[in-house]
């Protein structure tokens, strides 16, 4: 993991980046470097998912994990998805910090639309959306299903959601089930997981240790 001023004259073709917002929450995205740019991706809201130059100010105290492991010949791709996913204003996330429905989820390249399978929901964060863009290139980058749940079905606006997209009663308990407490911290230290993806356990360790590291200097 190295700060602003490490990476500056790193040479990683991709990264996790992240910034402590507060207590233990982490905004993440994606810094990538192509053809000697580096920019940084990330998902503020369901209609702000900005591209901007990793030398804005706004970006110095932000930390950057690469992903070694990454295929260099999908950066371009991943560079022209980004491109079409940041100009998409249909998609209507709707964002949750701690619980999220996540079932593997990828964006379509013709249009950058989220649209893995009928059942996937719009409820994500900024750790979602990482792991759905990364998935669409193949590449996994936490092992969602050890993750444990959210508890989702306790709230009122998840229901909501699923009446208003028509889902039958009967497939709710699927959503339900689907509810991950995956968090931008986890996003963040999951490219040093001894795990290829990484499993929640260790990576929960590690991510509130290095939460500890940070409130503790």
């Amino acid at each position: 993991m190295k700060n602003w001023e490490e990476f500056k004259i790193e040479s990683s073709e991709l990264s996790i980046c992240g910034t402590h917002i507060e207590n233990d929450s982490i905004h993440v995205g994606i810094c990538w470097n192509y053809e000697n740019d580096k920019k940084i991706f990330h998902f503020l809201n369901g209609e702000i998912i900005p591209i901007e130059s990793f030398y804005e100010n706004k970006f110095k105290n932000y930390f950057f994990n690469p992903i070694d492991n990454f295929y260099s010949d999908d950066i371009p791709s991943l560079v022209g998805l980004s491109r079409l996913i940041s100009k998409n204003k249909i998609n209507r996330f709707i964002f949750n910090k701690e619980g999220i429905i996540y079932d593997g989820g990828i964006f379509e390249f013709v249009s950058g639309n989220y649209n893995k399978t009928n059942k996937s929901s719009k409820i994500i964060n900024c750790a979602a959306f990482v792991i759905a863009l990364l998935n669409t290139l193949n590449y996994t980058l936490i092992d969602w299903e050890s993750w444990p749940n959210s508890n989702l079905q306790q709230s009122d606006y998840l229901n909501i959601w699923l009446e208003e997209n028509k889902i039958p009663k009967d497939e709710w308990e699927y959503f339900y089930n689907q509810s991950k407490k995956i968090r931008g911290k986890h996003v963040l230290v999951a490219p040093q997981a001894n795990s290829k993806p990484a499993q929640f356990e260790e990576t929960d360790r590690m991510a509130n240790e290095f939460i500890f590291s940070l409130q503790n200097p």
